[in-house]
Order: structure tokens, then sequence, then C-alpha cells
């Protein structure tokens, strides 16, 4: 009992708060933010500050929380591969590789746009109010963050090859989030474009959140072993499970129900929601057992 009331009333370490220089770290952290926040209001046509506060448009706030969440999660990256030991070199490290990841973010938003929904504008349908492309904008800024997060803290390589590993890690997961879009076209019975456009949100939340579960399990691959091949093992994976229990979660947590039928006719999106975060929490599992 007198152990647990010393470990529980410790405070040996308060003194490991006492690092001024962490504020210096917090300070281009949040210079990165602001940077990146230009960035993402270059890639738009229209004025962010007016569509977050005097249109007060819902798709274009969640879409650039996504974004803002996925820089944030870069950042972390950076700070945790390179710990607080040359003040100068860290400084440098985390504002350029900061800035690269904001870039590399816009890169998904382009990717996604042209490549996995080339049938309409996801920008323009964002700034129309669609919170289900919204939506799924979010599900790739979340799921390409993650990969890139990871592919900066490789150890053992220059900054230089940093931030080369990257970009290539990052390029590889834009493909297979376009194959993985046209796997999830072909199993399921609906249009996923069609929905998108239509603004059904219960679509968007369901593919949006498998997106951030594949780009979990990818993230984990890029952790393990800086590897394509074995990048590549881990999508295949991933997706024959996610697709797999996606069809016993229609079949064990809604017997007599028809998922897709939820999501199209009903647009049930609490039904989305359930699904979706099974799937992410299916992913951890996944990489926590591996």
């Amino acid at each position: 009992m007198q152990e647990l009331l010393q470990r529980l009333f410790d405070r040996s370490a308060l003194a490991e708060l006492n690092q001024p220089v962490a504020l210096v770290y917090l300070g281009v952290a949040l210079l990165v933010i602001l940077l990146g926040r230009r960035i993402y209001s270059a890639s738009r046509r229209y004025e962010l500050k007016d569509e977050l506060a005097k249109t007060d448009n819902p798709a274009v706030a969640i879409a650039f929380a996504a974004y803002l969440f996925a820089l944030g999660g870069v950042l972390f990256g950076v700070l945790t591969a390179g710990g607080l030991a040359h003040l100068g070199m860290d400084l440098l490290d985390l504002a350029v590789t900061g800035l690269v990841g904001a870039l590399l973010l816009i890169g998904n938003q382009l990717a996604m746009d042209r490549f996995s929904f080339p049938s309409f504008s996801l920008p323009t349908a964002i700034a129309e109010r669609n919170i289900a492309a919204a939506l799924v904008q979010a599900g790739g800024y979340l799921g390409s963050g993650m990969v890139i997060a990871e592919a900066i803290q490789i150890e053992g390589l220059s900054f230089s090859l940093r931030l080369l590993d990257a970009s290539i890690f990052f390029v590889a997961t834009q493909m297979a989030f376009l194959v993985f879009t046209k796997i999830y076209q072909r199993l399921t019975p609906f249009a996923l474009h069609a929905e998108i456009e239509r603004g059904n949100v219960a679509v968007a939340i369901s593919y949006g959140l498998s997106l951030v579960a594949t780009g979990h399990m990818l993230a984990y691959a890029v952790s393990q072993t800086a590897s394509l091949v074995v990048l590549a093992a881990w999508f295949v994976g991933s997706t024959v499970a996610l697709h797999c229990f996606r069809w016993l979660f229609d079949k064990i947590m809604l017997p007599g129900h028809d998922l897709n039928h939820e999501l199209v006719r009903d647009q049930n999106w609490g039904v989305a929601l359930v699904e979706g975060c099974l799937v992410v929490v299916l992913a951890r599992f996944i990489t926590g057992v591996f």
C-alpha cells in the first residue's frame, strides 16, 4: 500500500516538464500549421475564412479539420522521430518536413479528385456544402497523413532520403486508395460516385472510415519495414479483411436487415458510423496481432 501511494504521489517526473526549449518547438509547429493553412487555402477557389465564418459551410469545416488533424499527425511524427537533441537541425527538420507533409496532403486532394472520383469535382462539391464529399476527402487526408507520419520516422536515413521515402510511400498509398476504391465499387451494389455526388452521408461515412482503416494498416506496414513489397502485401490482406468484415457485419450485427439498403435507401448514417468505427477497430486489432 505504501509503495502504491509513493508511486501515485511521486513528483520526480515533474523535472522533465522544465524544458523551455519545448516552447520553441511548439512555436515552430504552430507556424507550420499556419503556413499549411495558407497552402490549403491557395489550393481552393474560395476564401477559406469566409466559408468557415461567413457562410458557415459545414463541408468546408469538415475537410479542413481533417487536413489540420493529418498535418498535426505528421508534425508529431517528426518530433517523435528526431527528439529534442540538436535544436537548429531539429527545428529545420520540423519546419521543412511539416511543409512537405502539407503539400503531400494537397496531393491526396488532387489524386482523389482526378482519379478516385473523376466523374465530378470533390472541391466544388465541398464548396457547395456537400458533406458527403467532405467526409470522403477527410478519410483521404487522415489515411494519407498516417502513412506520411510513419514514413518520415524511418531510422538510418538522411534528412533528404526521409523526405524522398515519405514521397514514395505517399504515392504508393494514393495508388492503393485508387485500387481500393475500384474494388469497393465492384463489391457494392450501388454507384459510389453517384451516392457521394448526391450527398449521401451514410455511404460517405462508410467509405471514408474504410480509407482511414486502410491508411492505418499501410502506415503500420511502413513502420515495420520500409518495403514496397511488404506494403503491397499488407494492402491486399487489409482489403480482403475489411471487405470480409463488412459482409460479416451485415450478417451478424444486422440480422434481418441489409447494410447496403440502410446506406443507400435509408441513408442511415448511424449504421454507417457503427460499421465504419468497427472497421477501424478491426484494423487496429490486425496491426496489434502482427
